[in-house]
């Protein structure tokens, strides 16, 4: 998520306070002084699209009604901008595909002939997921450990595949409307790709036309994306996961609305299940549920069992 600034005149310090407080409210995110440029052009831009006078005309439009909640998501989109990329912090990765490796151990021994008895299931939330390259990079790497889990049990088994072994699911939400509807496509720049190795384009992507490639059905399949906003993360189902991977989303919160929030994603995390966060999204937190890893270049906390 980034913030880009040029300058503009035209609001007041009554407004701009007025401004920074709804945005924070509705989104989350403490719009600081440096930023005040950046936020009265795109406030002029969308009070021209519709229609008001003034800034105080299109501030209580934005609380009026089904049209207001519509121009909120789309003067956000305006405002936020993501930022991310394949595999973008290793050290992250590197700790999820080693849960998802215990959870494999852990479920090797299952009767993978009885059919009434349902397949094990890793759960993930990638949170604050942007144009998708994140839970598509956790995908691809789960993909792969199931590989290396199905030839094993092949050889266990004299040549039989395994029938209901584990498996994964991720849930990937992000604020943005346009974000999720880019990561749904699953289309990409090449020159997003160049992360990867040859062996992951050729296996996940498919040419989609001269300059992009596009992730294959069967690896899209894996992923539910979800507009949300975590915001309102205490109004939201409570679904229990094995993994919640979020980066640099918690970082243009306040601290009190960010310790708030890992409280409540604290709740929709399994006993012995992990958070693993940014370098930089978190500090001075503690909850009692919750002990930090000592994972050499990541933040990780598990939740006691």
């Amino acid at each position: 998520m980034n913030w880009s600034l040029q300058a503009t005149p035209g609001m007041s310090d009554q407004e701009f306070n007025r401004w920074r407080k709804l945005l924070e409210m509705y989104a989350g995110v403490a719009v600081g002084e440096q930023l005040r440029s950046m936020l009265q052009i795109q406030i002029n831009e969308r009070i021209k699209s519709v229609g008001c006078k003034t800034f105080n005309e299109y501030f209580e439009y934005l609380q009026s009604g089904f049209g207001g909640r519509i121009e909120r998501c789309l003067l956000i989109e305006k405002l936020v901008v993501n930022e991310t990329s394949f595999f973008r912090h290793l050290p992250s990765y590197d700790f999820s595909e080693l849960a998802f490796s215990l959870f494999l151990d852990a479920n090797a021994e299952q009767d993978n002939h009885d059919k009434n008895t349902p397949a094990p299931c890793f759960d993930v939330w990638s949170l604050g997921c942007s144009t998708g390259e994140e839970p598509y990079s956790l995908a691809m790497m789960f993909e792969e450990l199931l590989e290396e889990q199905t030839a094993k049990s092949r050889v266990a088994s004299s040549g039989e595949a395994t029938k209901l072994g584990p498996k994964y699911s991720i849930v990937a939400t992000d604020i943005s409307y346009d974000a999720i509807k880019k990561a749904r496509a699953g289309v990409f720049n090449n020159n997003k790709l160049g992360s990867l190795h040859d062996r992951q384009l050729d296996r996940y992507f498919e040419v989609h036309d001269a300059g992009h490639q596009k992730v294959k059905s069967e690896l899209k399949e894996r992923i539910c994306f979800s507009q949300s906003n975590v915001v309102d993360i205490d109004t939201m189902p409570v679904v229990l996961m094995d993994l919640v991977f979020t980066q640099n989303m918690l970082v243009y919160f306040r601290k009190p609305q960010r310790l708030r929030v890992l409280d409540y994603i604290t709740e929709r995390i399994k006993p012995g299940g992990y958070l693993v966060l940014g370098l930089g999204e978190v500090t001075q937190w503690q909850n009692p549920q919750m002990q930090q890893l000592e994972v050499s270049g990541a933040q990780v906390y598990r939740r006691s069992q």
